[in-house]
């Protein structure tokens, strides 16, 4: 039903060309629907409107869509996204073991799977065995400049789509912004404020929306 319903807002734009596959996203199960030639976006706006039905059904069962669009701003396709029964996949990385657990207690109430780095080496393997849905990043860490982690991070292709959280004890979030961090959340972190800031980010990235925020 929930594909009907995309393919009906699709359709009503009126493009010469729609194609349809499914694929593996983050390791999850995903319909891709793409469109020639895209949507300008007056049309955008217009798509996301028509979509309302198709994402309360997404939502109802789980899962998530999202507006593609490219390096030209343009509308190029849909990507619908099936959610397991767990939750969102966040990755933890912070040297603090302290903190680690107090994020996997934080976590553990909004049903979120963790994974927990303390190093860059670590963060790294475990990026190689999934992608995560958001990243929560202390940048003081003792072994790495945190800020060139968060470069990279935000500089890999394959985490385009990945919102950062960057949590620190530094008052810096216009340098976090800069460098490519979606939120900046000051230590010590409130539970709640965590919690709001990462369901904020994840629905704005199934919107295909992304944008620097505060908690």
């Amino acid at each position: 039903q929930a594909l009907l319903s995309c393919l009906s807002a699709l359709s009503s734009q009126r493009p010469k060309y729609l194609e349809v596959a499914a694929v593996s996203f983050q390791r999850l199960p995903s319909l891709r629907l793409r469109v020639m030639p895209s949507f300008s976006a007056e049309d955008t706006d217009n798509l996301r409107q028509g979509l309302a039905t198709c994402r309360a059904l997404m939502s109802a069962q789980g899962g998530s869509i999202k507006v593609l669009k490219g390096e030209d701003g343009l509308c190029h396709g849909v990507r619908l996204l099936f959610r397991s029964e767990r939750g969102p996949h966040v990755l933890v990385i912070d040297d603090n073991e302290r903190m680690l657990r107090l994020y996997k207690r934080y976590l553990a109430s909004g049903r979120y799977q963790v994974s927990a780095a303390a190093s860059a080496q670590e963060a790294k393997a475990a990026l190689e065995k999934v992608l995560p849905d958001i990243i929560i990043l202390d940048v003081m860490m003792r072994e790495v400049d945190g800020w060139e982690l968060l470069q990279q991070l935000h500089s890999e292709p394959s985490l385009r789509d990945v919102p950062i959280v960057v949590c620190s004890v530094l008052d810096e979030p216009d340098l976090a912004f800069f460098l490519g961090a979606q939120a900046y959340l000051k230590k010590p972190v409130v539970a709640d404020d965590l919690l709001a800031t990462l369901h904020r980010l994840l629905d704005k990235s199934s919107q295909g929306e992304q944008s620097p925020t505060g908690p």
